[in-house]
């Protein structure tokens, strides 16, 4: 099959390699239709993620059918529309005809899209990863339906990939008030996943910081802010 290879100076080669082989029993081999690209698959080729594995071809958000299944894999099987995220620094990534993945990573896209489903993994995951991971709040099932005890957010850079992942985990967890913060056109990516009747808004950072300050503690009125996350 094609791979692409990126190297230490970003300058992209197609190769013919072997297609993977399921080495594992939870493996899925995916035929790429879609793959998506992130600030860190040249990054990592340049030497500048040293703490991620390094891999040659350094795609990891994928979207297509499977192709194959290891056999442990319950919930998956060849023809299934899908995407995934491919395990960071490990070979067989995203950036070839075939890739290879684990079936915790993997979902189901149905109708959804290629392109759409190939921009979901890398975001969710870093979204989560700062939502649930580094500020420790709680995850959806660890709050009860009709608790709605108000959690204001600010997420800064709404607008971008990350940060509107943020916003639906945020929402679909029911925290409130949100502040989003976007710039220009950035606010009509935001303002149909928020939920104003709850409080929710999207904030221009373009108006100036005082002015956005003014704005959040409007927002936030008589709550106390302890959460906030920025999509750099």
């Amino acid at each position: 099959m094609k791979e692409a290879h990126i190297d230490t100076n970003t300058n992209v080669t197609l190769h013919d390699v072997p297609i993977p082989e399921l080495t594992d029993p939870h493996h899925i081999l995916i035929k790429v239709v879609v793959a998506g690209c992130n600030p860190k698959d040249w990054k990592m080729p340049a030497g500048l993620l040293v703490t991620i594995g390094l891999c040659p071809n350094s795609g990891d958000d994928v979207a297509g059918i499977v192709a194959a299944v290891g056999s442990a894999v319950r919930e998956f099987r060849p023809g299934d529309r899908v995407a995934a995220l491919h395990q960071l620094g490990a070979p067989h990534g995203a950036y070839a005809e075939m890739a290879l993945v684990w079936d915790h990573t993997t979902f189901h896209i149905g109708d959804r899209p290629f392109e759409e489903a190939a921009a979901m993994p890398m975001a969710y995951y870093m979204a989560s990863i700062g939502l649930f991971g580094m500020l420790r709040l709680p995850m959806m099932w660890q709050r009860p339906h009709g608790e709605e005890k108000p959690m204001p957010l600010v997420i800064y850079g709404a607008s971008g990939a990350v940060g509107s992942a943020a916003v639906q985990l945020a929402v679909n967890t029911r925290f409130h008030p949100l502040v989003c913060v976007a710039g220009g056109s950035g606010a009509s990516v935001v303002e149909p996943l928020i939920d104003s009747s709850k409080g929710d808004v999207v904030l221009d950072y373009r108006e100036g910081s005082e002015k956005l300050v003014e704005n959040m503690k409007a927002a936030i009125d008589e709550h106390e802010l302890n959460h906030a996350k920025e999509d750099r």
